[in-house]
């Protein structure tokens, strides 16, 4: 491609931006993180001003009832919870499949 007009292929080639250039781009990314931070913390801030519906909540849960559980059970002795844990790592070692361990 040396030919025509004498040009040398290094004059079709494009070059690189200039330093102001990429300053300028980076100045304008820093730009619009800064609105982007604005625009996020006045978005929580409006959203946290707005009134909550938790007193329409709360009451209406007690007007329901809460289901309470009971257990009646007597508490294992240390000998018997030593017992009960080997017996489900015995258990686990004999149904022992690769998604278990």
């Amino acid at each position: 491609m040396a030919g025509a007009g004498g040009l040398a292929y290094s004059t079709y080639i494009d070059h690189p931006p200039l330093k102001g250039n990429i300053m300028k781009a980076l100045k304008n990314f820093e730009a619009m993180f800064v609105v982007a931070v604005a625009l996020a913390c006045s978005a929580s801030y409006a959203s946290f001003m707005q009134p909550q519906p938790q007193a329409q909540q709360t009451a209406s849960a007690s007007q329901t009832g809460m289901h309470v559980v009971t257990v009646s059970a007597k508490r294992m002795t240390a000998q018997e919870k030593q017992l009960s844990l080997l017996e489900e790592r015995q258990e686990l070692l004999r149904n022992a499949t690769a998604s278990t361990l």
